[in-house]
């Protein structure tokens, strides 16, 4: 077996998927607006954790309506939610950490 050196630098044709995407610029100086960008990253991973637990909740109800419904996809359905909750309070706990921490640093 053979092993090759690592080499330092990415091939040309890597480097261009590490770029962001052609459009999100802002048009005034060329800067996007990393408060914008977090607001709108943590918007969507809400709304994502929020259709999360919505599918799981009508999977549910489909499944004691009487519905034909796997008991494995209640199963999975139930789980994907959980997870995503348990996600979210996680980030929320940590973001809250860090904004506490921030608070107490001297000027």
């Amino acid at each position: 077996m053979e092993i090759s050196a690592i080499s330092p630098h990415l091939p040309l044709g890597e480097t261009q998927a590490l770029r962001a995407p052609v459009g999100t610029e802002s048009p005034v100086g060329g800067a996007r607006d990393p408060v914008a960008d977090f607001a709108d990253a943590l918007g969507k991973a809400l709304d994502e954790t929020n259709a999360t637990v919505a599918h799981g909740d009508e999977v549910v109800e489909r499944f004691v309506g009487g519905e034909d419904v796997p008991v494995h996809q209640v199963m999975v359905a139930l789980a994907e939610s959980g997870i995503a909750m348990q996600l979210t309070a996680a980030v929320t706990t940590r973001a809250i950490s860090a904004y506490q921490e921030i608070a107490r640093m001297q000027i």
